[in-house]
């Protein structure tokens, strides 16, 4: 989108239909033609769990990013294979919470996989019986 990191110059003779340059909604400039003045991403202020499912957060989010985030954790769950943390879990239910219905085939199918997934999982966990 845009400019990113602020690389190339603005050039506000393009012609655009309300004559701002086509700045409208960009965000404030840093004086010199530069990046936006927006923060940039910090990787050290990600906690070391990840970012929980907030009900805020949920609730930001637009339903095609909803569907996607959700691939992205079935993709690292299932063909990664990663493990299923708590926190990856609660992600999962959030995302599934916030779905509308009715689901598209590619959800469908992505639910069949984590379940079919975690039942694999499962019955690869040695079940320690009463010692005989």
């Amino acid at each position: 989108h845009g400019n990113p990191g602020g690389r190339f110059e603005v050039d506000s003779s393009d012609d655009d239909a309300d004559g701002d340059g086509g700045e409208a909604g960009k965000g404030e400039k840093d004086g010199k033609g530069g990046a936006s003045t927006a923060p940039r991403y910090d990787p050290s202020s990600v906690p070391p769990g990840g970012h929980p499912p907030t009900t805020s957060l949920l609730l930001q989010l637009d339903q095609v990013l909803t569907r996607r985030l959700f691939h992205h954790h079935v993709h690292w769950i299932v063909e990664s294979g990663r493990d299923l943390t708590p926190s990856r879990a609660g992600w999962v239910y959030s995302l599934l919470a916030r779905m509308e219905r009715p689901w598209h085939r590619d959800e469908c199918a992505a639910v069949r996989g984590l379940v079919r997934e975690c039942c694999a999982r499962r019955s690869a966990v040695a079940v320690a019986g009463p010692a005989s």
